[in-house]
């Protein structure tokens, strides 16, 4: 346990966290379809997580 505490307080995942999908306000998580010939339903991430994925990867391709 001691190995995930520090992980955890080393990279603040407390203080980043983002919840990783759209829900309404009793909790039911949102979703969309995909997909033209076969379309099928997906979970929505949250725009807080788009967010944190765009700027992830921004820091990868200016790295």
């Amino acid at each position: 346990m001691r190995i995930w505490n520090d992980f955890i307080e080393r990279h603040r995942v407390v203080d980043e966290a983002v919840p990783l999908f759209t829900t309404d306000e009793s909790g039911v998580v949102g979703s969309r379809f995909v997909g033209r010939q076969s379309p099928r339903r997906i979970l929505q991430r949250s725009d807080a997580m788009n967010a944190l994925i765009r700027r992830e990867v921004e820091k990868l391709v200016e790295d």
